[in-house]
């Protein structure tokens, strides 16, 4: 990463630091970790955090998927997850953040 990457990439982290903290400590560990899924990964973060916790990361999973242009690249990173278009990243995003709002709903 160069100097700009960095800068951007630490701006997306204080502006949407819940969903930053979600997307990176949980994804890359599954990635590597072993036979995880998607879905598998949301249900134990959201058995791990608070209900205050998952609503922020909701709305901030929220605003992410309203940006213009979408920061694909962003979310690829943090993840360690290969998508090849913005468009597969972003329905990717929507399945994950409605597993998680589903996190709420069982509670």
């Amino acid at each position: 990463m160069n100097n700009q990457e960095d800068e951007k990439d630490l701006e997306f982290c204080n502006q949407y630091y819940e969903f930053y903290q979600f997307l990176g400590a949980h994804f890359p560990v599954a990635v590597l970790g072993g036979p995880f899924n998607d879905r598998d990964v949301v249900i134990d973060y959201a058995k791990r955090v608070t209900k205050t916790t998952i609503s922020k990361v909701i709305e901030e999973g929220n605003e992410v998927l309203s940006l213009s242009p979408f920061p694909w690249e962003i979310i690829t990173d943090l993840t360690q997850l290969y998508f090849e278009t913005s468009e597969e990243a972003k329905e990717w995003l929507k399945e994950i953040l409605e597993i998680l709002k589903s996190t709420q709903a069982t509670e």
